[in-house]
Order: structure tokens, then C-alpha cells, then sequence
């Protein structure tokens, strides 16, 4: 071996340990695989529109994420949610005249598309913002009515609000804030503003819009 070719291969190994070691200083997002996320929250909702009817209601969000690695460090961050929400009837603008009390009920689930950016602030703790949209799939919504006291009814009464303008589908535009830390554990934030209308319903008097926006405590564990 003549010594250019020794030159050559010393060149060669040189810049394949220089590539390496940049490699391994990279942060950790930036070689980060695919990762599954599991995520429960409690949840915090309130009815912005004309005459919604409800006053802020809560409930819980439970299910899973998928964290697809993009580019450098964005990502995509599709997932399946479960919810399930409960709000108190504001008789007010019912303008039944607080002849009833009761509560409406909607259970769904919700498919976020987020895109987010990820930072790492130290070796074992990372700050991942996102945004993106989210569609909710209704699959119950119900009210429940009781007399109030001092009400002349007497009757229970019980309605399915898919009869009442309630929607099979709305949407939302989420975004969130979370820390991950120890690659394992998972404390976030997330909002979602109501972009179309969860419940339109028209009577011969007015018009009733409803739009659901969201907060959520989420605690996650990712895989």
C-alpha cells in the first residue's frame, strides 16, 4: 500500500469518526424512532355561540398517540381519543324559568393531526409544541331533566339531542404544550377552540349555535 492510499484511508476514517461524533451530538429528537404514547386528561369545556344553552361542563380524555419523526425536529402526531363530557343545563337560557335542573351528556371520539416541534432542554427532559386539527366523532348526546323545587311538573324527562341539532361531527383547532422527561413520562397541555358548530338547532323563536372549546390536563406514558 502505497501512501497515498494510507492517506486516502486516514482521510476516510477521520471524517467517518468526525460524522459520528456529530451524530451522537445531536439531541436525541433529532434520532428519535417512532414512539407511542398513551395519554389520560382531565378535561374543562365551555359553550361559546348563540344561546348554547350550557354552562361549562367537564370530563375526562383517555387514549393513544403516534409520534412520526419528520424532519430534523418536527413531527407528526396523529392519534384515537376516547371523551367523555358532562354539562349542567343553564335553565336561563332554556328560559324554561328554572322549572328544571339537570345535565347533558356527550360521549365521542376525538382524532387529533398534530404537527409540533420538539426542543431538548437537557439530556432526559424534553418541551414538544403542537398544533393542528382535530375532528370529533359523536356517538352519544343526551339530556336528562328533573323538576326543580318547586316546580309545578312532575315528569322526568329525557332527551336524545341527535333530535335536537346536535351534531355526529365537529371539529376543533387544537395546540398544547407537554414535558417529557426521563424518554418515559409525560405532563402536558392542550386547548381546542371550536371551529364548527357542535349543536345548531332552530325553533320557531330564535336560533340555538353551539361551539365546543377545550382544556385539558394531560398526563401520558410514551413507548
Amino acid at each position: 500500500m502505497n501512501a497515498r492510499s494510507i492517506l486516502s484511508a486516514l482521510v476516510l476514517a477521520t471524517a467517518a469518526s468526525v460524522a459520528a461524533q456529530n451524530e451522537a451530538s445531536l439531541p436525541d429528537t433529532r434520532r428519535e424512532h417512532i414512539y407511542f404514547e398513551t395519554r389520560l386528561a382531565f378535561d374543562v369545556t365551555s359553550n361559546t355561540g348563540v344561546k348554547p344553552a350550557y354552562d361549562v361542563g367537564a370530563g375526562f380524555v383517555a387514549g393513544g398517540l403516534v409520534g412520526i419523526p419528520i424532519r430534523r425536529n418536527f413531527y407528526f402526531e396523529p392519534g384515537l381519543l376516547a371523551y367523555y363530557t358532562v354539562w349542567s343545563v343553564d335553565n336561563e337560557r332554556l328560559e324554561a324559568l328554572k322549572l328544571y335542573s339537570g345535565t347533558a351528556k356527550n360521549l365521542g371520539l376525538r382524532l387529533p393531526f398534530n404537527f409540533g416541534y420538539t426542543i431538548s432542554l437537557l439530556d432526559n427532559l424534553t418541551v414538544q409544541a403542537y398544533i393542528g386539527p382535530w375532528l370529533n366523532i359523536n356517538l352519544m348526546a343526551r339530556r336528562n331533566l328533573s323538576p326543580a323545587p318547586g316546580s309545578p311538573f312532575e315528569k322526568y324527562s329525557s332527551c336524545n339531542l341527535f333530535r335536537e341539532g346536535f351534531r355526529r361531527v365537529d371539529a376543533q383547532w387544537g395546540f398544547g404544550l407537554k414535558l417529557t422527561w426521563s424518554d418515559h413520562y409525560v405532563l402536558g397541555v392542550s386547548f381546542g377552540v371550536g371551529m364548527t358548530p357542535v349543536r345548531k338547532f332552530t325553533s320557531l323563536h330564535n336560533e340555538m349555535t353551539q361551539r365546543r372549546n377545550s382544556f385539558q390536563i394531560n398526563l401520558g406514558y410514551r413507548f
